[in-house]
């Protein structure tokens, strides 16, 4: 029962009461001066002056009770308006006190509390009941790359998401930060983790602005009775599978990432060992670092205005093509000029090489958290020691004049 509904009762039930007795006591009043005024003029009642006297008394009377009566009405109405008011209040106050302002969901001692009574009524019933919490993996470089409002109206989104999946009788919270939980009365754990991928989903299809944020989550769910019979072993419980998720997932993209640096990099050394000229050693690098990485783009710059000046960019889209070969043309192949033309939630590495003749060059790595991967210092820098060296290699080799090729995406 909320606040409001145990105000009406018993407010409500006080003004009926009171302008009852008010209505009672004036009539009773009325009544009570009528008869006395007519046993004052008992024996004179044919006068003329006998007469007009009980007439006005009766009037007066009467208007008296009409008066009060209305009064009476009117003050059970305003008394009425300001309990409402005072409902109104108090359901705001017990909002502001359960609820987060950013989201809407339930904070986390609101939650707490709605676990501990799910529990109750679930073990007087012997029915299950599943708490799922989720974190998010990815927000902070969401939040630090597109600002905090940006970030705002993701955790509104994720908070939407999560309210959507509560069934009947559950709740969603945010918990703090970027963790949410959801409280599911009479689900199964094998319910509760499909219910999670649904979540997981939907985060993945989260669009702002026409950008997807594709949201990344780790999930962990606890089940009364299996996992405890308290709100603490519940929580216990499905963080414990939550971060063991996210170190199970942070491990295998270590992994990829470990055989994405291994595989760009026999994949240079085949190109190397098909004695093939520098700029198309170059463009293998390219494609090798794009596709394994699975990189919007990899730009490898040499030289300024010199006679080894050399532009080379494999891109996974090739609307963008255009846009690196009119950079190159006019000498503005850069990391800014480069991150003004990617996603807005796109992360760029970049190492400087110092080309053959000392002029200087770079290698630039393009991608995004949700779908790439991101080589770590030693990687690129490996990497650009490749470069340099297939770079130097060819400017022995091969005197040429200064070009740009540009490598369309396979």
């Amino acid at each position: 029962m909320t606040s409001a509904a145990a105000l009406s009762a018993e407010s409500r039930h006080e003004v009926r009461r009171i302008v009852l007795v008010s209505r009672i006591a004036g009539v009773m009043i009325a009544f009570a001066l009528a008869a006395g005024s007519l046993a004052i003029h008992w024996y004179d009642l044919s006068s003329r002056e006998s007469i007009f006297q009980l007439a006005t008394v009766v009037v007066g009377l009467g208007a008296f009770v009409a008066i009060s009566t209305l009064a009476r009405v009117g003050h059970a109405r305003v008394l009425g308006r300001s309990i409402d008011e005072v409902q109104a209040l108090s359901d705001q106050l017990r909002d502001l006190a359960d609820r987060d302002p950013l989201t809407g969901l339930y904070n986390m001692r609101a939650f707490y509390d709605a676990l501990g009574g799910a529990i109750e009524q679930a073990s007087a019933g012997k029915d299950e009941v599943s708490l799922v919490v989720a974190d998010l993996d990815n927000f902070k470089h969401v939040n630090d790359s597109l600002g905090h409002q940006f970030g705002d109206r993701v955790l509104i989104a994720t908070a939407q998401a999560f309210a959507q999946t509560a069934c009947t009788g559950g709740r969603a919270a945010r918990l703090g930060g970027d963790e949410f939980a959801l409280l599911l009365p009479g689900t199964s754990r094998a319910d509760a983790v499909e219910i999670a991928r649904v979540i997981e989903c939907a985060l993945a299809d989260v669009a702002i602005d026409g950008r997807r944020c594709a949201t990344i989550g780790s999930f962990g769910v606890g089940t009364f009775p299996h996992d405890g019979d308290s709100a603490q072993l519940l929580f216990a419980a499905a963080d414990s599978r939550m971060y063991s998720e996210k170190h199970s997932r942070k491990s295998e993209s270590l992994s990829a990432l470990s055989h994405a640096s291994w595989r760009v990099f026999v994949r240079a050394g085949q190109a190397l060992a098909h004695g093939a000229q520098g700029d198309r050693i170059l463009r293998a690098i390219a494609d090798a670092a794009r596709e394994e990485f699975a990189l919007i783009a990899c730009v490898i710059k040499l030289g300024g205005d010199t006679q080894y000046d050399m532009a080379v960019t494999s891109v996974s889209d090739p609307a963008l093509e255009p846009a690196f070969e009119f950079m190159a043309s006019r000498g503005e192949l850069n990391a800014a000029a480069i991150a003004a033309h990617m996603p807005a939630d796109a992360w760029l590495v970049g190492q400087p090489i110092s080309g053959p003749a000392g002029e200087m060059g770079l290698v630039l790595l393009a991608g995004q958290p949700q779908t790439s991967f991101r080589p770590d210092a030693s990687v690129v820098v490996a990497l650009a020691d490749l470069i340099l060296n297939v770079a130097t290699e060819g400017a022995t080799q091969k005197q040429t004049p200064a070009r740009i090729e540009h490598t369309r995406a396979a």
